[in-house]
């Protein structure tokens, strides 16, 4: 006990020196998380998210932008990483860690490197032909390492230069700068230049690099991998060659089937299933092969983290440490030869994956927690426990330091990275933020050269967002007869849908009803612009969590986004309190009843700790004196409720909205 107050009384100290060194924080607020707590799923995420974060602030040159590859002091900048930075930079934006005028300065500062550092054949240039080169020196931008100008992280980095024109909307004369210099680097990148010629076996498809001393690299992105978002960077920025080269990408997918009912695209490391989902929606999307297979793109990302964690699971190989809790298999840094044996080979940085006994790549024994935590937009069920598993089996034994994770571990080698990695880090801030809100998503999806590349690679809609035929319905409802002003607004699923006394039942006090059938917490937060924050209510009533608990969903996953509905009406709707109704019993959802017990334990103390907002504790007069569901409150099917039911919850909710107006 007393190494581990020690362990955690050293990371307190270590993370309030960076904060205290780094210019254009905002002071933390602990209203909706601590950044220091841990032991627990929902308060680990949200630490491990800040942390990883903090590189992004601390591991850059803020005069001219850059990223640091690596967390070593004479590490250089990846250019990858920078086009990360970007949106990550206004996640803490969002989030109230750094303020909007220090970010946009970082993001301008990088753009203005980018269009003005030399363009040229010269081997010390930054780029080429709109491209840069993968490695850059922190101080000056020359290229280092002789290595590529490389077409696919700059595709990287142009994917946030996007987001970055899409997020700084605003008439400041900067925010207009940013988007005038991205819109200029985009037209700058030549990419008919990088085609590979008709003769080489990976024909009219795009290199992956070239070097001024040697020329072009005789190797091209075909197949099913992180190169997606370059495709359709490209093909909606004016590349002329676009139909020939995804028809060369497409030629080479691998449709594999490691393990039953999960047949993907295959791609063993992970990164491959991040990189571009990092920054596009493919949800309700799909191009014709996809459509074909009868999945999408976000469905073969989700087989394939499925496949690598049953691979883990069933660990063939036979490596220490492998379980269902413990698995991870992407790029990342590794033991090295240094701890080769008579029957083991370790590699230093290399990439590794697998999804089948089959289907090996490479594996070493080596773990990535940037695997699993980048993956909890795909199967937060199996996500949120592993990245639990890790910290508390090893993050003492050093695997969690300053940034949260290290890059990497091998129990069999009993070896920890000395590093982090910019490419690693990344994905778990941005996959946590579009897991919680859909934040990248919500601005990348606007961008005019995503939509037009979206398009010209035949993507189409395979449905609309869930509930937006309802919340349209809400919108011309408002036309037509204006809600009150001044209201309680009721926001939910079906129980508050089919409240039809609701507004007799809170009289005086005037209603608004927001209920959507079917809908779960992450809807309610989707929506917000459109359904909540218009009416600058006095007040909130939520429900919501019945039907993600029946989809599957855990507890502390409605936790994490009930805590996101209350920030951001702490964010747009100051003051304005929030009285959460506790998730129901019923009859037809009996056998989760625990795991919403759980979920409603989870709320009530979150509730308990805050400052306007409210836990109603409904379930009490819902169950006999025995405990039971009582069968007389609900209609039919058993799910929804009777005007007994109705009383219940009218009686409850009045009365404490009555005594905290």
């Amino acid at each position: 006990m007393k190494i581990k107050i020690l362990f955690s009384m050293l990371l307190l100290i270590s993370l309030s020196l960076i904060i205290s060194c780094s210019p254009g924080f905002e002071k933390i607020e602990n209203r909706y998380f601590n950044p220091d707590l841990v032991e627990r799923p929902a308060e680990l995420i949200d630490t491990l998210q800040y942390r990883s974060f903090l590189y992004f602030i601390n591991e850059i040159n803020p005069e001219n932008g850059l990223v640091k590859d690596r967390s070593t002091k004479d590490s250089p900048a990846s250019i990858a990483a920078v086009g990360f930075a970007y949106p990550i930079w206004a996640i803490g934006v969002d989030r109230g860690w750094i303020t909007r005028e220090y970010a946009r300065q970082l993001t301008l500062n990088s753009l203005r490197f980018f269009w003005t550092s030399l363009q040229s054949t010269d081997p010390l240039a930054t780029g080429y032909k709109g491209f840069y080169y993968h490695f850059l020196d922190m101080k000056n931008g020359e290229r280092v390492w002789k290595c590529e100008l490389s077409t696919i992280d700059t595709a990287l980095l142009l994917a946030g230069i996007r987001f970055a024109m899409q997020f700084y909307d605003g008439t400041n004369p900067d925010e207009k700068e940013i988007r005038a210099l991205g819109d200029s680097l985009t037209q700058r990148i030549d990419w008919d230049w990088t085609t590979m010629p008709d003769e080489k076996w990976f024909a009219n498809s795009v290199s992956f690099g070239w070097h001024p001393e040697q020329g072009f690299i005789q190797s091209s992105w075909v197949g099913y991998n992180e190169a997606m978002i370059l495709y359709i960077l490209a093909a909606g920025s004016g590349y002329s060659g676009i139909e020939k080269a995804w028809q060369q990408w497409l030629s080479h997918y691998k449709w594999q089937e490691p393990y039953t009912g999960l047949a993907h695209v295959n791609f063993p490391p992970l990164f491959g299933h991040q990189y571009s989902p990092m920054f596009i929606d493919y949800r309700y999307q799909s191009d014709n092969y996809m459509q074909n297979k009868g999945i999408n793109y976000f469905e073969n990302g989700q087989r394939a983290v499925l496949s690598q964690n049953l691979y883990a699971t069933e660990n063939p190989l036979g490596w220490v440490g492998y379980d269902s809790l413990t698995w991870g298999l992407t790029a990342c840094d590794g033991p090295g030869n240094k701890f080769n044996t008579d029957t083991n080979e370790f590699r230093s940085y290399s990439a590794r994956g697998a999804n089948g006994p089959n289907h090996i790549e490479f594996d070493d024994g080596t773990i990535a927690p940037t695997a699993a935590a980048s993956s909890i937009i795909y199967n937060p069920n199996l996500v949120i426990p592993t990245i639990q598993n890790m910290y508390q089996k090893y993050g003492s034994k050093g695997l969690w330091r300053k940034y949260g994770f290290k890059d990497a571990f091998n129990p069999t080698a009993g070896w920890f990275a000395s590093d982090y990695l910019g490419i690693d880090q990344g994905p778990i801030v941005l996959m946590i933020e579009n897991w919680r809100n859909g934040f990248v998503w919500k601005y990348m999806m606007k961008d005019p050269v995503v939509k037009k590349g979206l398009s010209l690679l035949g993507f189409t809609k395979t449905s609309d967002y869930p509930f937006e035929t309802a919340i349209k319905k809400f919108e011309q409802q408002d036309k037509t007869n204006p809600p009150p002003k001044d209201a309680v607004l009721f926001v939910g699923s079906s129980s508050i849908r089919m409240w039809k006394s609701l507004q007799n039942d809170m009289a005086p006090i005037k209603t608004i009803n927001r209920g959507f059938g079917g809908s779960e917490a992450e809807h309610a937060i989707h929506f917000f612009d459109r359904i909540v924050e218009p009416y600058k209510p006095k007040a909130i009533v939520f429900y919501e969590g019945d039907n993600d608990i029946a989809s599957g969903k855990p507890p502390v996953e409605v936790l994490v986004h009930f805590k996101e509905f209350c920030r951001q009406v702490n964010q747009k709707l100051k003051n304005t309190p929030v009285y959460f109704i506790s998730i129901k019993p019923s009859i037809a959802r009996k056998k989760v009843w625990p795991q919403m017990q759980e979920a409603n334990a989870l709320i009530k103390e979150f509730c308990d700790t805050r400052q306007n907002v409210f836990y109603i504790d409904t379930a009490a007069g819902m169950l006999t004196e025995t405990g039971e569901i009582r069968d007389d409150i609900f209609i039919k099917d058993m799910l929804h409720m009777n005007d007994t039911g109705y009383k219940i919850w009218a009686d409850l909710v009045k009365a404490q909205l009555q005594n905290t107006q």
